[in-house]
C-alpha cells in the first residue's frame, strides 16, 4: 500500500476476529494418541463438494488411518443444519471401527488445540491451522480441487508448510509419515 503512495501512518493493521483468537493458542504438543483432524467438506449442490465427491474424502482418509496404530480422528462438521444427516451417514460408512472416531461440531479454535495434524480440502480452515503451528495435509482429488489448491496454496507447499495430497496414496503416505516421525510435524 505504500508503493501506491499511501502515507504510513495513515494505514490501519486490520485483524479479522475469527483470525486475531488463534495468537492466544500455544504451540502445538503430540498428542497420545497420534490425533487427526479432518474439516468435513460442506454438501450441498455445489461445483467442488456433492456427496459423492464427500464420500471420497472420507472412504480416503478412513483407508489412510486403517494403517496407522493407535489413531483417533475428530471430524469437524459444518454448523449449518443443511446436509448434517448425509454427512454422518457418509461418515458412519466410511468408517468401519467407529471407536476412533468423533464428530464434533465445537469451534475450529478448540479443535486445533487437541490434533497432531489437520486434514482439510480446499478452506479457510488450512490458514487457521497454519496459525496455530499444525502440518496440514490438503486433499485435492478432482481437477478442479487441484486447480484450486495449488493457484492458492502452492508456495505454501514450496515453502513446506502443507503438503498437497493429490491421490489417497499420497494422503496415506502422508498421514503416516506424520504419524511416526513427530519431529516432522513441525510447520
Amino acid at each position: 500500500i505504500v508503493s501506491l503512495g499511501y502515507a504510513t501512518e495513515k494505514i490501519r493493521a486490520v485483524g479479522s476476529p475469527r483470525f486475531d483468537r488463534y495468537r492466544r493458542i500455544k504451540a502445538p504438543v503430540a498428542h497420545a494418541p497420534f490425533t487427526i483432524l479432518c474439516v468435513a467438506p460442506e454438501i450441498r449442490q455445489h461445483p467442488i463438494y456433492d456427496s459423492y465427491s464427500a464420500a471420497d474424502y472420507f472412504t480416503s482418509i478412513a483407508a489412510a488411518v486403517k494403517r496407522l496404530e493407535r489413531v483417533q480422528v475428530i471430524i469437524k462438521v459444518r454448523p449449518e443444519r443443511a446436509g448434517r444427516a448425509l454427512s454422518r451417514s457418509i461418515i458412519n460408512s466410511a468408517f468401519s471401527n467407529p471407536t476412533n472416531v468423533v464428530v464434533r461440531s465445537s469451534s475450529l479454535a478448540e479443535l486445533l488445540t487437541r490434533v497432531d495434524v489437520v486434514v482439510s480440502g480446499y478452506s479457510t480452515a488450512i490458514l487457521e491451522a497454519l496459525q496455530c503451528g499444525l502440518p496440514v495435509i490438503i486433499l485435492a482429488f478432482s481437477p478442479v480441487e487441484a486447480l484450486m489448491v495449488d493457484f492458492h496454496f502452492a508456495r505454501y507447499r514450496d515453502a513446506g508448510a502443507v503438503i498437497i495430497a493429490y491421490t489417497a496414496q499420497e494422503l496415506a503416505d502422508a498421514l503416516s509419515e506424520l504419524a511416526t516421525h513427530p519431529e516432522r510435524r513441525n510447520t
